[in-house]
């Protein structure tokens, strides 16, 4: 891929073209850091998605990567965690999620009661609430928000929690699917 040695901005120029994706840096917080893009990268990586190179590289400089404008933003840790950025998800097949249809005694069906599909939103909201940074949303005190339009969850938070709801929601419909 690169060796030892090579310059944050070769390097990232490298992932850029091989990946076809703009990068770019955020001078004030390299400069707040200390670093500039020709800070040497001393960690060689190969074979790994652009995702792990990135945090193998990054981590070691206490930087990270964000996404704004359709740009992978090269920023510091703390920047990045003090930027909100609101995001849509799409959920409607959670609107009537495939539930158990269970056969009762002496005949007949038992299925999900009518009228559920607000309860759906709410479980799907309190499962990433509980399992993605739980000290970061409002009803603990953080700042990110999360509230449900028609078959969408409107999200405001960081890029790093963005990334990991993407994750999960994307785990959860491989699971419905």
């Amino acid at each position: 891929l690169f060796r030892s040695g090579t310059p944050l901005y070769e390097v990232m120029k490298y992932l850029a073209k091989s990946h076809g994706i703009q990068i770019q840096f955020d001078e004030r917080a390299l400069d707040d850091l200390g670093l500039s893009t020709d800070q040497p990268v001393t960690i060689n990586v190969s074979n790994v998605l652009l995702t792990s190179a990135l945090a193998l590289i990054l981590d070691e400089l206490d930087l990270t990567a964000v996404v704004q404008h359709r740009v992978l933003m090269i920023t510091s840790v703390d920047e990045a965690q003090e930027r909100r950025d609101i995001a849509v998800y799409p959920v409607e097949n959670w609107r009537r999620p495939p539930l158990p249809v269970v056969r009762k005694k002496g005949g007949g069906f038992v299925g999900p009661k009518e009228g559920g599909a607000g309860r759906n939103y709410d479980r799907l909201i309190d499962t990433i609430t509980s399992t993605v940074e739980m000290t970061t949303w409002n009803k603990v005190g953080g700042s990110g928000v999360i509230v449900p339009f028609r078959e969408t969850l409107v999200v405001t938070q960081t890029a790093p929690v963005h990334g990991r709801i993407l994750q999960l929601l994307n785990g959860l419909r491989e699971n419905v699917e």
